[in-house]
C-alpha cells in the first residue's frame, strides 16, 4: 500500500507515540529505558527531516515578523514544536549526563523536562486532533475499500 507524504508523516508520528510512551513507562529498566530513548530519538530525527521545509518556513515568517495568512494557530504550533524540541534536546541532555554522572539533580531535570514534552504533545494533539482523524479515516477507510475490491474481484471469478 502506498501511502505518500502524508502517510509517511502519518506512520511516523504513530511510531514516534508508541516509543514515548514506551520510554516514558520503561523507566525503571535502565537498559530499556535508554535502548527507547535513542530509538525515539531516531524517530524524532526522522519526523524533523519530514517536516523541515515547514519548520524553516516558519521561522522565517516568525524571525521576519510577517504576519501570515494561515493565522494564530500555525504560529502557535510552531512555538509549541519549538518547546517541544528544547524540552527534548533538554531531556536527552540530562538522560545522557546521568548515564555518567547520577545526580538527584539531573534526575529532577530529566523528570521535569519529559512531563513538559507530554504536556507539550498533548497540546500538539490537540492542535492537530482533527488532521489526526482524517487521515485515520482515509487510511482506514482506503484500506477497508481495497480489500473490499478485491473480495469483488475474487466474488466475480468464482460466480464465473
Amino acid at each position: 500500500m502506498n501511502f505518500g507524504r502524508t502517510g509517511k508523516n502519518y506512520v511516523v508520528d504513530v511510531v514516534m507515540g508508541f516509543l514515548f510512551i514506551d520510554t516514558a513507562f520503561s523507566w525503571k529498566n535502565y537498559l530499556a529505558h535508554i535502548i527507547l530513548g535513542f530509538a525515539l530519538l531516531i524517530v524524532i530525527a526522522t519526523h524533523f527531516w519530514l517536516h523541515r521545509e515547514w519548520m524553516m518556513r516558519q521561522a522565517a515568517v516568525i524571525i521576519k515578523g510577517k504576519k501570515r495568512s494561515s493565522g494564530w494557530m500555525t504560529r502557535l504550533n510552531f512555538w509549541v514544536d519549538l518547546f517541544i524540541g528544547t524540552m527534548f534536546i533538554s531531556s536527552l541532555a540530562s538522560g545522557l549526563v546521568m548515564i555518567v554522572f547520577s545526580s538527584i539533580v539531573w534526575g529532577n531535570l530529566h523528570s521535569f523536562t519529559s512531563w513538559m514534552i507530554f504536556l507539550g504533545c498533548l497540546v500538539h494533539l490537540f492542535l492537530h486532533f482533527t488532521w489526526i482523524v482524517d487521515i485515520t479515516k482515509k487510511l482506514v477507510t482506503g484500506r477497508i475499500r481495497s480489500q473490499k475490491d478485491k473480495h469483488s474481484l475474487l466474488q466475480k471469478e468464482l460466480l464465473n
